[in-house]
């Protein structure tokens, strides 16, 4: 009798082991590579009484996920309501591949203690907030088409302006935008309306999670790019040395920029890029 009880207990763990699933957090905080699939720091540990736990020893931020160490399984790929995570209040996640990233409140955790109950559909997250900072770069093949991705530096010259001045594209390109929350990249910010930037203007962004949209794509030549994390908008510019010279169209109203690549309303005394339809030219405004 007892050698049947506990060959009863032992079919019944094995059972239950044999279906426990193996889910890993995702993300843009995982270093050095970000978006790693089957990370072993990553692992929930399954409790048996579908729950999951992680300890993750790091900071995370926003722009996560949790799957099964594929993305090819729709029902073990957990990602955002809609709405962001609040540190320890149960958070209802969304279920398939198209859910976007998942965004907390706080921003960033120092080593979060994380709960998965997969019975409730929710993700609880506990852990001490960290300070702060943003940041931007730019993240695509350029300027070659090159087949790894790698990134552009933008300086923050003024409020939020980002600025990456006489970029020399050689071949038509991709990129997007990356939010990075110290460090790692919390969010994907790409063009929410033209997408192709063959001359000067200015493009309208979104965060990829909260908008409908695509990556950018850039033609040949030198351009100044003006990312403003305020109005979400990217100004595009020649470099300098490709607007000497241009001929000028008279009857368009100008649009001013000025030598950083930032949109001007009102301009004052000094030397601004001048947009006229199609055309552009440095002018002395006076």
């Amino acid at each position: 009798m007892k050698k049947f009880y506990f060959f009863l207990v032992a079919l019944v763990l094995g059972v239950m082991s044999a279906s426990a699933i193996d889910y890993y957090l995702i993300g843009g905080f995982q270093k050095p590579n970000v978006w790693t699939l089957k990370d072993p720091t990553c692992l929930f540990e399954a409790q048996g009484d579908g729950t999951y736990v992680l300890d993750y020893e790091g900071q995370l931020t926003s722009g996560f996920k949790i799957n099964d160490g594929t993305w090819g399984n729709d029902a073990a790929n957990f990602g955002s309501n809609g709405t962001k995570l609040v540190l320890g209040t149960p958070y209802n996640y969304g279920v398939g591949g198209s859910t976007s990233d998942i965004s907390l409140e706080e921003g960033v955790v120092d080593n979060p203690h994380l709960v998965l109950d997969t019975n409730n559909g929710t993700l609880t997250i506990t852990g001490q907030q960290a300070e702060v900072k943003i940041t931007y770069d730019i993240w695509g093949n350029l300027p070659d088409q090159a087949e790894a991705w790698s990134a552009t530096t933008l300086t923050n010259v003024e409020g939020d302006i980002w600025v990456a001045k006489d970029v020399n594209v050689t071949a038509q390109s991709d990129f997007g935008i990356r939010e990075l929350t110290n460090g790692s990249q919390s969010n994907w910010i790409w063009a929410t309306g033209n997408n192709e930037i063959s001359g000067i203007g200015t493009f309208a962004c979104g965060i990829q999670a909260e908008s409908d949209g695509v990556n950018f794509s850039i033609a040949p030549g030198k351009w100044t790019l003006s990312f403003n994390a305020a109005t979400m908008e990217l100004v595009v510019t020649s470099g300098l040395d490709a607007v000497e010279g241009i001929e000028v169209e008279e009857n368009v109203a100008p649009v001013y920029y000025n030598l950083q690549g930032v949109r001007v309303a009102e301009p004052t005394n000094g030397l601004y890029i001048v947009v006229r339809g199609s055309k552009v030219a440095k002018e002395l405004v006076k």
